[in-house]
């Protein structure tokens, strides 16, 4: 849980958003699972989310190393092993989050980002970017890359005005 939240929606517990009235649920909903126990069976992951939420159909997923949790081993053989579902659709969250109790591991956060991004490249995979705090880094981190070729999505964005057209100059 990323704490990005918007006030009208409240969490169950188990990483659904419901209606803050109870009633009419939004169109999204955001679905966090571990995926360790499916490090070696990518075929169940999909099969868990279903299960887990009661899906009639089985969600896209994405996958990644949230920054909050950069230092941890970035298992790429592993990540690169869930990806082979075809319900994983895009990496994420992957970025930077340098909000105080963060902001310690900021280069072991830029370094997971680059393995990350080379992944999402190598896998042909839109990324999607968690930034908290961080979008100079994240923008520098974006043009001096050799990561031209990725695309993707800034999520939950709260920049400003300059960053936001450095984001729309890179596609």
């Amino acid at each position: 849980q990323d704490g990005h939240r918007q006030e009208a929606l409240h969490q169950d517990g188990q990483g659904d958003y419901a209606a803050a009235d109870g009633q009419n649920p939004p169109r999204v909903t955001q679905k966090q699972v571990d995926a360790a126990p499916y490090a070696n069976r990518s075929d169940l992951l999909p099969k868990c989310l279903c299960e887990r939420h009661g899906a009639v159909s089985c969600p896209n997923a994405a996958i990644g190393l949230h920054p909050i949790h950069s230092a941890e081993e970035f298992d790429r053989e592993r990540y690169k092993e869930l990806a082979k579902s075809k319900k994983v659709v895009a990496l994420g969250e992957v970025g930077l989050d340098y909000k105080s109790e963060y902001v310690s591991s900021k280069e072991r956060q830029r370094t997971v980002l680059g393995q990350q991004l080379n992944l999402a490249k190598e896998l042909n995979l839109p990324a999607i970017l968690h930034c908290r705090l961080a979008h100079n880094d994240l923008i520098q981190t974006l043009q001096h890359s050799n990561n031209s070729t990725i695309s993707g999505a800034i999520h939950c964005f709260t920049g400003a005005l300059r960053e936001a057209q450095e984001y729309l100059k890179m596609g």
